[in-house]
């Protein structure tokens, strides 16, 4: 599953590519504990493997200045972290241990629910600050 390369910008659905990005990965945990398949914890533990990782790592000029971009990477980081956790309890066969790692009052669960929240606070950062450059442009092409 990829969606990239992707622009905030120009795509105004861009933001639920991410999201949809970031749920393939605890898709993919879910169905390691259901079929009783391993995880490669060196790709799951790693933070740029994934889509969102990779568009996190391209370069963002035009929106790289957002506190909102500066927290996706952080929480994208944290979430890789307890997904490992998650990875390693289901290698070692501890299923029912992996699943209370995710279960909605985990760890893991308020790491993916911020994922999600800091995506929608980037897409309204990225929407208003295009409304303001666009209301600036108008500033500067009125005649005096």
């Amino acid at each position: 599953m990829s969606f990239f390369p992707l622009n905030l910008d120009s795509d105004k659905d861009a933001h639920f590519y991410l999201i949809a990005s970031h749920a393939y990965w605890k898709e993919r945990l879910f169905n390691a504990i259901e079929n009783k398949e391993k995880i490669d914890i060196n790709i799951i533990s790693k933070n740029n493997l994934c889509d969102l990782g990779k568009w996190l790592s391209d370069s963002h000029p035009h929106i790289g200045h957002l506190q909102s971009y500066h927290d996706l990477a952080e929480k994208h980081t944290k979430f890789h972290v307890e997904s490992s956790k998650v990875a390693e309890q289901i290698n070692a066969k501890k299923y029912d241990d992996a699943l209370r790692l995710m279960d909605e009052s985990s760890a893991f669960e308020r790491a993916s629910t911020e994922v999600i929240e800091v995506i929608f606070q980037l897409k309204k950062d990225v929407d208003a600050q295009s409304l303001a450059e666009k209301n600036k442009e108008k500033q500067t092409a009125q005649p005096s």
